[in-house]
């Protein structure tokens, strides 16, 4: 089994800057909220990979799937929190 290598957010962004990267990719690098704010400082732009959205595309049908079949889910067609146990209706979801 490999040695774990614990990777430091400042590393990773340095790393970015140092190989002259001017966009952050979105599921591809490593992100923190150390990181963030250093993109946020330094005008890093930041980008999905079609990688990172064919994942979004392959959940959001899950969900859709789901969804059309009467399933109940927490946040999607339900509210939050102390009003988790209100149902959204389907005509009503686009509104929120």
């Amino acid at each position: 089994m490999g040695r774990l290598i614990e990777r430091k957010p400042w590393m990773i962004f340095d790393s970015l800057v140092r190989d002259n990267m001017n966009a952050f990719l979105l599921g591809e690098d490593w992100l923190s909220t150390a990181v963030l704010l250093d993109i946020a400082n330094s005008g890093l732009k930041l980008e999905i990979s079609e990688k990172t959205w064919a994942k979004v595309d392959q959940f959001r049908s899950l969900v859709e799937d789901k969804l059309a079949s009467g399933q109940i889910i927490y946040g999607i067609n339900t509210g939050f929190g102390f009003l988790s146990h209100v149902h959204i209706n389907d005509d009503q979801l686009e509104n929120l």
